[in-house]
């Protein structure tokens, strides 16, 4: 998910808090981006099993534990630097 969806997530809230129907093309992209996201691709295919469930599981629990270590970098530099972490 990138910022571009935070927009468009932002403007389906605000039209909701509004008042405003729901921005049913803004939800739809939502879940568009959603669902075309890697981590849900990976996890849809494992769920569904088949002939390559394994090779998605391993996949999978790659990308999330380079994920952890990323965030985990990302704060131990944050809090070496000061930030918050």
């Amino acid at each position: 998910m990138g910022s571009r969806f935070v927009a468009i997530a932002r403007r389906v809230l605000m039209a909701v808090a509004n008042g405003e129907p729901v921005p049913w093309d803004d939800v739809d992209e939502l879940v568009a981006g959603v669902l075309g996201d890697e981590l849900v691709t990976l996890a849809l295919a494992v769920r569904d099993g088949g002939e390559h469930a394994v090779v998605r599981a391993v996949q999978l629990a790659g990308v999330i534990a380079t994920d952890g270590a990323t965030v985990a970098s990302e704060k131990s530099v944050r809090s070496v630097d000061g930030g918050a972490s």
